[in-house]
């Protein structure tokens, strides 16, 4: 098998491990970095990838501790309207 189809063959399988076991791939990552083969190149970069990508995306808004929310920007579109 070609370098480059090895190192994509890592690549999606450390991608995967990533995204699906990502406590293991913690713990074998130190191993991994070691090695000279083209697959496990593949399969840190793929891990790093998936990595970056979940701390990329967006947080949902979680007001910061000890800060009360503005009672004035409430979404509350009755306020002065007797029922």
């Amino acid at each position: 098998m070609k370098e480059k189809e090895m190192i994509a063959k890592g690549f999606n399988a450390g991608y995967l491990l990533a995204q699906h076991r990502p406590a293991l791939t913690e713990k074998l990552m130190p191993a991994l970095k070691q090695s000279a083969s083209s697959y496990n190149s593949g399969l840190v970069a793929g891990a790093s990838q998936w990595q970056k990508e979940q701390a990329a995306t967006v947080q949902p808004y979680q007001p910061r501790i000890g800060h009360a929310p503005d009672p004035s920007a409430s979404n509350d579109h009755s306020q002065g309207i007797d029922l």
